[in-house]
């Protein structure tokens, strides 16, 4: 019995040093992956912050465009205007 394993355990060693080798490499994959997907999630975030901000700033003209009834009696500050 034991004469019949002998030649096999060559083969076991360097098959469990592939799958070791193949799990190292699925792992590093994976992390790589993570990293991928942590940079997509912080340039999604960046995105949905600046979206926030546009329309904080066109609701905040609207507000502002509501106070002026008619643009006429609007006071135009002197700086506004060209020398």
């Amino acid at each position: 019995m034991i004469r019949l394993a002998l030649p096999f355990v060559p083969y076991v060693a360097a098959a469990a040093i592939a799958a070791l080798l193949g799990g190292v490499i699925y792992v590093q994959h994976l992390t790589g992956r993570i990293d991928t997907l942590k940079h997509e999630n912080a340039r999604l975030a960046g995105q949905i912050a600046t979206c926030t901000a546009r329309v904080g700033n066109i609701q905040e003209d609207k507000e502002s465009d509501a106070k002026v009834s008619d643009p006429g009696s609007f006071a135009v500050p002197d700086g506004w205007m060209r020398p």
